[in-house]
């Protein structure tokens, strides 16, 4: 996309923006610990608020008129790895589970990792990324 902008505030919470192809802008961030789906939906209109003053601190001269909001639930493993390979050694059915963020990114090492495996060929790294590790150990 030409002209595009994405921005991604590391600080925690965390804030991103970017702007979409027909000039809008999509502003999210600052998740909240899991909680019911009601009072996720009720905390709704506080946080669209939050994340309205943000942007416009962070792009004052923007006057954002807000079209849609929502929210969602999302999961992360305790160590921030993705679970990909068989559910035991030698077994054939394999798992590819990308969470959080980078679901985009540990799906692109997945696809590597379990057709180097499905097709034999020595595919290390998936001792990382095993079913069965430690909570908060990858290796």
């Amino acid at each position: 996309m030409a002209g595009g902008c994405l921005i991604w505030e590391t600080a925690r919470p965390y804030l991103y923006a970017r702007t979409t192809q027909d000039g809008r802008v999509v502003v999210g961030g600052e998740d909240d610990p899991h909680h019911s789906p009601a009072r996720r939906e009720r905390s709704l209109p506080r946080k669209q608020r939050r994340l309205e003053r943000r942007l416009e601190r962070l792009l004052p001269h923007l006057k954002p008129e807000v079209a849609f909001a929502w929210a969602g639930t999302f999961g992360e493993t305790q160590d921030g790895l993705a679970y990909i390979g068989p559910k035991t050694n030698g077994e054939r059915l394999l798992f590819a589970l990308g969470y959080g963020g980078n679901g985009i990114t540990y799906s692109v090492q997945a696809a590597r990792l379990l057709t180097a495996h499905i097709q034999g060929q020595a595919a290390d790294d998936l001792r990382l990324f095993r079913l069965d590790r430690s909570a908060g150990r990858g290796v």
